[in-house]
């Protein structure tokens, strides 16, 4: 065995069977085989987390394969970190998440982290041709970036919207109406002497 931080260490004897003798003796034992034992059942169960949601990737390189077993590892230590912070500051088992959607809400923050809007906005140009048949009007639901996103503090810059009509601020108590946008969260903040939700949005 192979260990970064423990060598042979104290020995100690342990009793094994022993075929040919067919009967029990006492041999010698690293300390590192004793802690191996002694946490073995964390390794199982890390082994059969990674499996139930496992990455795979048809590449025939180790490296690749590595690399993929690292994030998966990665995935269920953090979800195992999760829930023992969220056990022991109280939080609901309803409210807790599954590694399912734990894995998820970590791809979700990964790629929406720093990534600046591309979404055109304004007027359609004069040339683009017009729907024949006027379309119902479609209730979009809202959508808000999660926590992790929104208070990243990265290249959370403002815009104008050239939208008809002003849009509903989004922080709680503030009741007025605005034409800026983040370009990253894409929600209406105000940016004003009197008040500044664009500061107060992505710092609580």
């Amino acid at each position: 065995m192979a260990s970064n931080y423990m060598g042979v260490g104290a020995k100690d004897k342990c009793r094994r069977w022993d075929k040919k003798g067919k009967g029990y003796i006492y041999v010698s034992r690293p300390q590192v085989i004793n802690n191996y034992n002694s946490n073995m059942g964390g390794v199982d169960k890390m082994d059969f987390l990674i499996t139930l949601y496992r990455t795979f990737i048809r590449s025939k390189k180790w490296t690749l394969r590595m690399f993929a077993h690292a994030i998966d590892m990665a995935c269920v230590n953090g979800w195992l970190e999760y829930k023992e912070k969220a056990a022991n500051m109280g939080v609901a088992k309803n409210d807790v998440l599954d590694l399912l959607h734990f894995r998820a809400y970590v791809a979700e923050v990964l790629i929406l982290a720093g990534k600046t809007s591309t979404r055109k906005r304004g007027r359609p140009a004069a040339d683009s041709p017009g729907p024949s048949t006027p379309k119902p009007l479609k209730v979009r639901p809202e959508i808000r970036p999660v926590a992790e996103v929104q208070l990243d503090r990265l290249d959370h810059l403002p815009s104008i919207d050239e939208k008809d009509f002003a849009s509903r601020y989004k922080v709680p108590g503030c009741k007025g109406r605005s034409r800026i946008l983040c370009q990253i969260c894409n929600v209406h903040l105000c940016l004003t002497k009197k008040s500044n939700c664009f500061a107060i949005y992505h710092t609580k």
